[in-house]
């Protein structure tokens, strides 16, 4: 087995040990789906910065995040990216990056429109340039985003996050716009409304707090 290899196996031993880790408060937290459980799709587009890296340029590139909404606090999402690099000496887009991480989002006090929320993860990310050995790491990030309601299952969705290498070899921020949809989830019945007017008061039986039945006089 060659270094590679098993530097490998220990990094996807440490991811899913992250991912228990990360996914184990939520559901701690949450024993049962509640009527709020959906799962949501992130597609998005944004820019990766590489802020330790001097040769490097801004990444542009684009991603998808898959995730479980607990309630209207809680979620995890697996989010998997993919951005294009240029150093800063050629010119060229010849730094292909990919970065995948498992987060947990807590969702902050908001209103009907607007929902502010914190994420916190760990996960992976891949440096191919050209003409050079590829070079990976295990990176933690922290992050803060905003969710804007469009429809009742579809949100704008921007966030800002840092993130750092565990051996701080690589660190910097991605900035990134999308739209986040939501599917499944139950919903409340209405409680049904009486309409009824049994004693032919004037005053509907929901609302009769006298509901004593008509007597016609003989």
């Amino acid at each position: 087995m060659t270094m590679q290899e098993s530097s490998q196996r220990i990094s996807l031993r440490q991811v899913l040990n992250a991912f228990v880790l990360i996914t184990a408060t939520p559901l701690c937290l949450q024993l049962h789906a509640s009527e709020e459980s959906v799962l949501t799709l992130h597609p998005h587009a944004g820019v990766l910065t590489s802020g330790n890296i001097k040769d490097f340029g801004q990444d542009k590139g684009f991603g998808l995040g898959i995730g479980y909404q607990f309630n209207e606090k809680w979620a995890i999402e697996f989010v998997k990216q993919h951005a294009s690099s240029t150093l800063k000496e050629s010119g060229k887009s010849n730094i292909d990056i990919e970065n995948w991480y498992i987060d947990a989002l807590y969702h902050l006090n908001g209103n009907d429109d607007l929902t502010p929320y914190a994420s916190a993860g760990y996960g992976a990310i891949d440096y191919a340039v050209e003409g050079a050995a590829n070079d990976d790491g295990n990176v933690y990030n922290v992050g803060m985003g905003l969710k804007h309601a469009l429809s009742k299952f579809t949100d704008l969705r921007a966030e800002l996050r840092t993130f750092r290498s565990t051996d701080s070899v690589y660190a910097g921020t991605i900035t990134k716009l999308g739209f986040q949809h939501r599917f499944g989830g139950k919903t409340k019945s209405p409680t049904p409304v009486e309409r009824g007017d049994d004693d032919r008061d004037g005053v509907l039986n929901s609302a009769d707090r006298c509901r004593a039945p008509l007597t016609i006089p003989k």
